[in-house]
């Protein structure tokens, strides 16, 4: 059972102990990428009994922050936490189910919002494949910054797992692999992500 947050944080919570617990009593595990909602739901879903997660498994829900950009795989929005925490219980996740989008590269607004001017993509492929897009870059950068497993990056197992979770669909775990090892991380510094995220990517 998780310890009560409301021990430790001066905080104080209306919604239940266990709001955020199981019928046999183990925690809810959520994914958030790091940021101040993040932050800001720690402490509620704590004392809730839920737990956040740093890597994803079948039992993981994947919130996708207020004004997130790009949605991958199966995600749901974070107003079903404030939603169920609000009114003391679980919501239904189901209506709050993201349809998997992402940014239109013809969009310049929200290229600005995802990757600086400057970045590059790849060009097509020998084999007549597209090139990857903005849009693809930024979802395996996010996956990667929701994980925090920048340490498995190098292997095959990490890639496989992307490719069965559809985190870029229509991609082979080859072709991200490579992708990365070859295009995002050497001009990672192009990219629209805080220095502190792009220093993790250098550091691993």
């Amino acid at each position: 059972m998780a310890t009560k947050v409301a021990n430790v944080f001066p905080q104080t919570f209306n919604h239940s102990e266990t709001l955020f617990q199981h019928p046999n009593g183990r925690p809810m595990l959520f994914l958030i990428r790091p940021g101040a909602e993040r932050a800001a739901l720690r402490a509620p879903i704590e004392y809730g009994g839920g737990n956040l997660a740093s890597t994803q498994d079948s039992e993981v829900i994947r919130i996708a922050p207020k004004n997130c950009k790009i949605i991958s795989g199966v995600m749901y929005s974070s107003k079903y936490l404030w939603d169920s925490i609000k009114a003391n219980c679980l919501m239904n996740l189901k209506d709050y189910e993201m349809t998997e989008r992402f940014v239109d590269e013809s969009d310049d607004e929200h290229i600005d919002s995802c990757v600086t001017q400057n970045t590059v993509t790849a060009p097509f492929s020998r084999k007549g494949r597209s090139e990857y897009t903005i849009a693809e870059d930024m979802a395996i950068i996010t996956y990667i910054l929701d994980t925090r497993i920048f340490d498995k990056t190098s292997s095959v197992v990490f890639w496989k797992d992307l490719e069965e979770m559809k985190i870029v669909p229509n991609r082979t775990w080859q072709s991200l692999k490579e992708r990365y090892r070859k295009q995002i991380l050497p001009r990672i510094d192009g990219y629209k992500i805080s220095s502190d995220e792009k220093a993790l990517f250098l550091q691993s």
